[in-house]
């Protein structure tokens, strides 16, 4: 080369003239690449985590059904099967107990949950009036639903209420 920057033999190149830029294309498509599996990495990551709440306490109902029409029904067996504790005699008890009080509960709602629980509001209702002069006492009680092995379990006292 000589000093002016040009191979000899060759003559310059012209006033303002600039060598072809050189293409980055294999850049470009690897940046690409990578922002297209992070962005979908991403979803993913938040659907699963996201899905598996709406899907457990969806689960749970069925549970939550089968308590209230063990109440309702005055069925031990159903009520002793849907608990996480209650033993056959508590179980009794708390029939006994449902069908002096004219226990009956309905759902109200859907309060929080998680993957490993869920918590349904219920309407208690306490006596009849159509048997009794006056009102039927009610009132607004919390029922934990909780996952155990491979099913849900209802969280309730001795008395077949929920704690």
């Amino acid at each position: 080369m000589n000093p002016g920057g040009h191979p000899r033999g060759y003559p310059p190149p012209p006033y303002g003239y600039q060598p072809p830029r050189r293409r980055n294309i294999g850049l470009i498509v690897g940046v690409t690449i990578g922002i297209v599996v992070l962005i979908t990495g991403g979803v993913l990551a938040v659907m699963l985590l996201l899905g598996d709440d709406a899907d457990s306490s969806a689960d749970a109902r069925p549970t939550v059904d089968s308590y209230l029409h063990a109440v309702n029904e005055r069925d031990a067996g159903v009520l002793v099967a849907v608990s996480c504790s209650l033993s056959e005699s508590d179980g009794e008890y708390a029939i006994s107990e449902f069908h002096g009080q004219d226990v009956t509960m309905r759902v109200l709602g859907e309060g929080s949950s998680d993957d490993r629980n869920a918590r349904y509001w219920l309407e208690v209702t306490r006596g009849n009036p159509n048997e009794t002069a006056g009102e039927a006492a009610t009132e607004k009680a919390s029922l934990l639903v909780t996952a155990d092995g491979d099913g849900w379990c209802v969280s309730i006292g001795a008395g077949g209420m929920p704690t």
